[in-house]
């Protein structure tokens, strides 16, 4: 941990293009040697940017196969569970957010948590997705800004009530149909209940710095078991956050 603050770059087109250019660098790489995600889970200054983990609820887990995806394509046949199923149960859902200056609040993490023990290591997610190379395997593409978790019942579900509605409405929209009020009261989350008659629900949460393709990795205890499930949006790399201004970077 450091104790001073990085400088961000300003929230400009071109410096936009910059830290793309960083994340994708990571994107590539950071798989198989991804940052220690745990250590973000805090209130305070990490990498020099501070850092707020927020409860976004419980999420509703009965079948224990998960799901990760952009919430406009919980529908689509590429979006799968992971291989690894979950005890059935109710888990917390955690993000890490980073405040980011000009660019503001954006999340870095997102966490389903399924234990209080901290991660002794971390392992690629791997779907059921069915071509074992194929980047659907390992990664979730995002182009509506937002991201989520569920159980597959859940996205099931969700699937056909987004189904219905475009059926129902076909010149609607349903973020600004049915999901915009929740977002109005947390600007970068809902804990989204398809069905209100339902348990079932779907956590949502914006992605980083917006689209792009995202991993996920399960926190393993060091016996082997999962402890957590986080999804990485990219905004900090190996050498500090994507945005930091030219200049040395704060070390751990």
């Amino acid at each position: 941990m450091v104790d001073e603050k990085a400088p961000i770059i300003d929230c400009r087109a071109e410096n936009l293009q910059l830290a793309l250019q960083r994340r994708g660098a990571y994107a590539v790489s950071g798989f198989s040697k991804p940052v220690d995600f745990g250590r973000y889970f805090t209130d305070g200054l990490i990498d020099g940017v501070r850092m707020r983990m927020e409860s976004l609820g419980e999420l509703d887990v009965p079948t224990g196969n998960v799901v990760a995806c952009d919430p406009f394509y919980v529908m689509e046949d590429f979006t799968c569970p992971f291989e690894r199923r979950i005890a059935p149960g109710r888990y917390p859902v955690l993000a890490a957010l980073a405040d980011l200056d000009s660019w503001g609040h954006r999340v870095a993490f997102a966490m389903l948590r399924l234990s209080t023990t901290a991660p002794a290591g971390w392992q690629l997610a791997t779907t059921t997705f069915p071509n074992q190379g194929h980047v659907f395997r390992s990664h979730y593409g995002v182009e509506a800004g937002l991201g989520l978790f569920a159980d597959l019942a859940a996205a099931e579900l969700f699937a056909r009530v987004q189904t219905e509605l475009a059926a129902a409405q076909p010149r609607g929209n349903y973020y600004d149909d049915v999901l915009a009020d929740c977002f109005e009261r947390h600007p970068n989350w809902c804990d989204h209940r398809p069905d209100p008659t339902s348990s079932l629900n779907a956590i949502i949460f914006s992605t980083g710095l917006g689209d792009g393709v995202y991993a996920s990795y399960w926190g393993l205890a060091s016996g082997g078991e999962p402890v957590c499930l986080v999804t990485d949006f990219q905004l900090f790399d190996r050498e500090g956050v994507i945005l930091q201004a030219a200049g040395p970077r704060p070390q751990p």
